[in-house]
């Protein structure tokens, strides 16, 4: 992924400016896009100070580079007593999420999942942390409370150009952290991102007897897009449907 892509042309406007107070003269770098990629048109009398203003620029696109991985910074959150972050996942994750989502799928039956059915051990969760981060167009957060992972969500896109617009989300956390807004956050999250990194739809499918859980979807935005008629076998013996909701972002 081009880290160019990423920047918008007011930050590069807001590096020409910076560029120009850093060699003391007033005219600034001159950024213009074109397929894609950007020209740079330097207006600077001094040679001196155009190769010191080059630099600089050059600077602050390889450290935008750098961070051209999709993360997020590490949000914290205080509720009822706990405080907890929020932040993309790293390869040092894996092992307690492999962990984490087997205890998880044991706790409830809104997920797909009994409890150790479709195992992903830690290599496997490097694997998919290291190709989320990879690109653009898909995004895996943690939450975090008390040192450990209590929580994980993820936005999964593609890249075929028909449904290159969207992501599918999913989340999931400790029956022993819900009501703490951790879900919730992940959300907020996950949303932020897609709407400043031009995904326009988020779509996601939630158990009918989850009426929490669709409360809050509607809350945001989503809508219910259709129903896939008795998708779920539970334990009960009983056969369930499945919601699947939808946010577009004009």
């Amino acid at each position: 992924m081009s880290s160019l892509n990423v920047l918008s042309i007011s930050q590069f406007s807001n590096f020409g400016f910076l560029a120009g107070q850093a060699v003391g003269w007033n005219t600034p770098v001159v950024l213009s896009p074109a397929k894609n990629t950007f020209i740079f048109r330097v207006f600077i009398q001094q040679t001196r100070a155009k190769f010191r203003a080059l630099i600089f620029l050059k600077k602050m696109i390889l450290m935008n580079r750098n961070e051209s991985i999709m993360v997020i910074q590490k949000q914290e959150f205080y509720k009822k007593g706990i405080y907890y972050t929020v932040r993309s996942a790293n390869g040092k994750d894996a092992k307690e999420l492999s962990e984490l989502r087997v205890q998880i799928d044991g706790e409830t039956e809104n997920l797909d999942r009994e409890r150790g059915e479709a195992y992903i051990d830690p290599s496997g969760f490097e694997h998919i942390i290291r190709e989320d981060s990879a690109n653009r167009r898909s995004l895996f957060l943690v939450a975090v409370a008390e040192g450990r992972i209590v929580g994980f969500s993820r936005c999964q896109g593609s890249d075929l150009t028909r449904v290159s617009h969207k992501v599918e989300f999913g989340v999931c956390v400790s029956r022993d952290y819900w009501g703490y807004g951790i879900g919730t956050n992940l959300l907020k999250e996950s949303i932020s991102w897609a709407d400043s990194s031009g995904i326009k739809k988020i779509t996601l499918s939630v158990l009918e007897t989850n009426d929490r859980a669709i409360q809050l979807y509607k809350k945001f935005g989503f809508e219910v897009e259709g129903l896939l008629k008795k998708d779920k076998w539970l334990s009960d013996g009983k056969y369930y449907d499945t919601v699947v909701m939808g946010r577009f972002h004009e």
